[in-house]
């Protein structure tokens, strides 16, 4: 009979390898308690979490607002004082041509806005510019 620990047709004995896996432990200092092991995998998949959870990155910043906004702005704001009765309507117009573009930004107004409000009286008093801006205003704020 082979003594305990000596290889028999390339197998070691059970106490052989259990007392070597010992001493590798010890000499190695692996991590063989299993809190330990839980911890460290717990480590593991949080600092994975946190890797994958940081986002997207931009190659490039972001452009600048453009310069057309400021003049869309200042057509809104006329718009909106037109619409509001808030500038001076002293131009003389064709009041014809000015009606039928009047009559179609009324008929865009809501139900509520339009009882209040009667556009085609304005017909002959405003400017091309003017006319535009209420347009303007009107398509972007009551646009259907």
């Amino acid at each position: 009979m082979p003594q305990p620990g000596i290889m028999v047709g390339g197998l070691v004995s059970y106490k052989e390898s259990r007392t070597n896996l010992k001493t590798v432990a010890k000499n190695n200092h692996m991590i063989t308690h299993p809190s330990s092991l839980l911890l460290g995998a717990f480590l593991l998949v949080s600092s994975l979490h946190a890797a994958l959870a940081s986002g997207s990155y931009t190659s490039r910043p972001p452009h600048p607002p453009a310069k057309e906004k400021s003049a869309d702005r200042a057509k809104y704001s006329l718009g909106m004082r037109v619409f509001d009765g808030k500038v001076k309507f002293d131009a003389q117009a064709d009041p014809g041509a000015q009606r039928d573009r009047l009559k179609a930004l009324q008929a865009r107004l809501p139900e509520r806005v339009a009882k209040k409000k009667d556009l085609p009286s304005l017909a002959g008093k405003l400017t091309a510019e003017q006319l535009d801006a209420l347009e303007y205003y009107v398509n972007h704020r009551y646009g259907k």
